[in-house]
Order: structure tokens, then sequence, then C-alpha cells
């Protein structure tokens, strides 16, 4: 395995992060992420929906990336979620080759302690990995923002 040097592993963080803020704008701009009055996420099938006062905004095709708990700092891979329906854990498997090319292992641990700007980061990171044309942050409605999953936008239509 060769992996990046600090130098070059800085440079592919900030062109992930560049381009995944670039693609955010794009979403908010193209499909009213942010406007959105209510999401609904169907995790059996993989889709995001997205509601205005009229209807549905838009549909988007969702890979998850992982799922991360504020209060213990803890952030588990999508694909060593058992309770993802199989389908969703293997479309997050991509994300393990992200060891190879960074040289991170963290990409290979099913879970770990971190803070949330390392999981945008890993979000980034992901995000190219996938060639997802953006993320959105699912929140966990029962914990009342204490948790929440990390999802790739795979494909958006109106």
């Amino acid at each position: 395995m060769v992996s990046m040097t600090d130098q070059e592993l800085d440079g592919f963080l900030a062109q992930c992060c560049q381009q995944l803020e670039q693609r955010q704008t794009y979403l908010v701009q193209e499909f009213g992420i942010g406007q959105c009055s209510r999401f609904d996420l169907n995790l059996l099938d993989g889709l995001l929906t997205g509601h205005d006062d009229i209807g549905i905004y838009f549909r988007a095709e969702v890979t998850p990336i992982g799922f991360y708990s504020r209060t213990s700092r803890e952030w588990r891979w999508a694909w060593a979620m058992p309770d993802l329906p199989l389908t969703l854990q293997e479309r997050a498997a991509p994300l393990k080759m992200l060891t190879e090319r960074t040289g991170l292992n963290l990409f290979q641990a099913d879970s770990f302690e971190t803070d949330e700007d390392l999981v945008l980061e890993m979000t980034a990171m992901a995000c190219q990995c996938l060639q997802a044309t953006g993320c959105y942050q699912a929140e966990a409605s029962e914990d009342k923002g204490d948790r929440y999953l990390m999802l790739a936008l795979t494909s958006i239509y109106p």
C-alpha cells in the first residue's frame, strides 16, 4: 500500500472539502435543499424526498456514509451498521478503499471516537469516493439532535 504524504493528504482533503462545498451550493440553488419544509428518508429504498408546501420538491438516491453520536463522540461507518439494509451497507463498502488511497486506517475501523470536524472531513472524502452530488445530515428525531446519519446524495432529480 502506497499512502499519501502529509502534504498530499492535506491537498486531497482540501480538494474534497472545496468540491463538496461547491456541490452543496449547487444543491441549494438548483433543488432548494435548505428550503424544504419536510424531508422523508426511506432507508429500505435508499431514497430521500424533500417536500415544500405544494408537494414533492426533489428525490435523491442516497448512500449512507456513517452515523455520529454527539454524546459519545462515536462515529460508525455505514458498512458496519447491521441495522441498515444489506444493499445500503454494500453501497458504502467502497469507502474502505480510502485507506489505500490516503493511508488512514480510520476508513477500515468499524467505529471510533472522533469530533464533528473530522466527521465533515470524512464526509467530504466519502462523497468524492462515491462521486456523490452532495450530502445530507439526517438527524435522529428521537434523540433531540444527539445523533445523525450522514448521507451521500448519489443522484438527485425534481
